[in-house]
């Protein structure tokens, strides 16, 4: 081999060497976080949004779910949809729209995660972070362009940044569980008596 090939050769292994530890852990993590929440059935964690108000969803994949935010709890068994103010003790019972442009967590997590397509834009320890983007206009989900996603070592959600309609929305999140044993009444509401029910189905 004369000097001119050996030359050739270290850099070649030098510039593999540079570029293939990120590859490899971009790619596991990738192949992780797509492992995880395309198998996730049922989810379970607690959120704060940029204004420190705090809250809790349960949600089950096929549009179920129960949030509990300060004065109020919405609750989605994938037919009904309840939306209850404790303080003004009234509920408002609504159809579930499959294709609604409202925003929630538990379409994150069981549509934008599974169907946008997903790159990272940072390694952090087995962690980073992934950039979801619709595939093109037509796949857009409630008005999000654009989603990132921050996970710990665990592949759990700690932090989600939605641009949704030119405005961006971040959420702290913790407590993450996935597929935690959810029971079917947690996908329901009655209404506490004496509280008004107003029925727009």
């Amino acid at each position: 081999m004369n000097q001119r090939n050996a030359m050739c050769m270290l850099v070649g292994i030098s510039a593999f060497l540079a570029i293939t530890p990120y590859s490899f852990a971009g790619g596991d993590l990738l192949d992780r976080f797509q492992a995880q929440f395309r198998s996730a059935h049922t989810i379970r964690c607690t959120f704060t949004n940029a204004f420190g108000a705090a809250g809790t969803i349960v949600a089950k994949r096929g549009g179920m779910y129960c949030v509990t935010i300060p004065d109020r709890i919405i609750v989605s068994n994938g037919k009904t949809v309840w939306s209850a103010t404790t303080s003004a003790k009234s509920v408002i019972m609504n159809t579930y729209k499959e294709k609604s442009n409202d925003l929630s967590l538990e379409k994150v997590f069981f549509e934008i995660i599974n169907i946008y397509r997903a790159q990272i834009v940072e390694t952090k320890g087995n962690g980073g972070t992934i950039r979801l983007t619709p595939q093109d206009s037509r796949t857009v989900i409630a008005g999000v362009t654009k989603a990132e996603v921050t996970l710990d070592a665990s592949i759990r959600v700690t932090r989600i940044v939605l641009t949704e309609n030119g405005t961006t929305t971040v959420y702290t999140v913790s407590k993450m569980a996935m597929n935690p044993k959810v029971h079917a009444s947690t996908f329901t509401f009655s209404p506490p008596m004496g509280w008004e029910l107003i029925d727009l189905r």
